[in-house]
C-alpha cells in the first residue's frame, strides 16, 4: 500500500489513474479548500472514491512517510498499488507538451542501488527537477527501499520510465533541452553556464554512462573537489550538480 501526500504529487498520480487503478485508489481529505475542492473534482472525474475523515486519521495515515511527507495539509491519497506504478506512467511525450521555458531534467542510465536512486530523488525534488527518467531495464526492483531513502520526496516528483534512454534524449533535444554527463573529465559545473532548458545524465556506480548515451550527450560536467579520492557517490554528485543548475536557472 502506498501513501501519498502533495497537492502536486497526488495531483499527477490521479491524472494518470486509468483503468482498474482507480478501484485501489481513495482519495481522503479533513477539511477543504480551492486546491483540495479541484483535487476532489479530478479524483471525481477519474471515478476515485472520495472520503471525508479528520486530522487525526490522516496524521495516522501519514506517521513514518519523512519530513515534509507527513504534512498532508488535509488531503492524503491512499493506493493499494505501488506508487511507482501509477507514477510511471507519466509519459516523456505529455510532459514535453507542456514543458515550461525554464526546465530541470534528469536522466539515470543504469543506476541500480535503491539506496542512490532513493537519495537521487530527494535530490531532485529538492532542486526543482521537473521529471526524472529512468529506463525499463537496470532500475531499482525494490521500490519500498528507494520510497523511504527518499524521505517522502517520491510522492513530490513526476518520474518516467522509459524503454531506452537514447531516444529519450532525442526527444529533449527537439524539444529544446541542452543534455550534459556527468563525468569527472567534464567541465567544473560551478564553471558552466547551463542554459534555460537542462537535462543532467548520471551514469552507473561501476561503469559510469553507458558509451551510446555518453556519445548523444552534447556536454559534460564535473564537480570540483580534492585529489584524495578519484569520484564522489553518484548520489552526492547529483545533489551537488542539481544544486548547481536550479540556482542558475530557477533561482537567478
Amino acid at each position: 500500500m502506498s501513501i501519498i501526500t502533495g497537492f502536486h504529487a497526488i495531483e499527477e498520480v490521479l491524472r494518470v489513474a486509468k483503468g482498474t487503478d482507480v478501484n485501489e485508489i481513495t482519495l481522503f481529505y479533513s477539511r477543504m479548500g480551492p486546491r483540495t475542492k479541484k483535487i476532489i473534482n479530478l479524483a471525481t472525474s477519474q471515478h476515485v472514491t472520495v472520503k471525508k475523515t479528520d486530522d487525526a486519521t490522516l496524521n495516522s495515515m501519514v506517521a513514518g512517510l519523512g519530513q515534509g511527507a507527513e504534512d498532508h495539509r488535509g488531503v492524503v491519497l491512499q493506493a493499494n498499488v505501488s506508487s511507482n506504478s501509477l507514477r510511471e506512467k507519466i509519459a516523456l511525450d505529455e510532459f514535453l507538451k507542456n514543458v515550461g521555458d525554464k526546465s530541470i531534467v534528469l536522466l539515470l542510465n543504469d543506476i541500480t542501488d535503491p539506496h542512490n536512486v532513493g537519495a537521487i530523488f530527494r535530490s531532485a525534488a529538492q532542486f526543482g527537477c521537473d521529471l526524472v527518467i529512468r529506463t525499463e531495464k537496470n532500475s531499482p526492483k525494490d521500490s519500498e527501499v528507494v520510497a523511504r531513502t527518499s524521505a517522502g520526496a517520491i510522492n513530490h516528483l513526476k518520474i518516467a520510465t522509459v524503454p531506452n534512454l537514447n531516444a529519450a534524449i532525442t526527444k529533449l533535444k527537439e524539444a529544446g533541452f541542452w543534455v550534459y554527463g556527468a563525468d569527472m573529465n567534464g567541465e567544473i559545473a560551478r564553471k558552466t553556464k547551463f542554459p534555460p532548458k537542462t537535462a543532467i545524465v548520471l551514469g552507473s556506480e561501476g561503469s559510469g554512462i553507458a558509451r551510446l548515451v555518453k556519445k548523444n550527450c552534447d556536454a559534460f560536467v564535473s564537480i570540483g573537489t580534492t585529489e584524495a579520492i578519484d569520484s564522489l557517490n553518484v548520489s552526492v554528485a547529483a545533489g551537488i550538480i542539481l544544486q548547481e543548475v536550479f540556482f542558475q536557472i530557477k533561482e537567478a
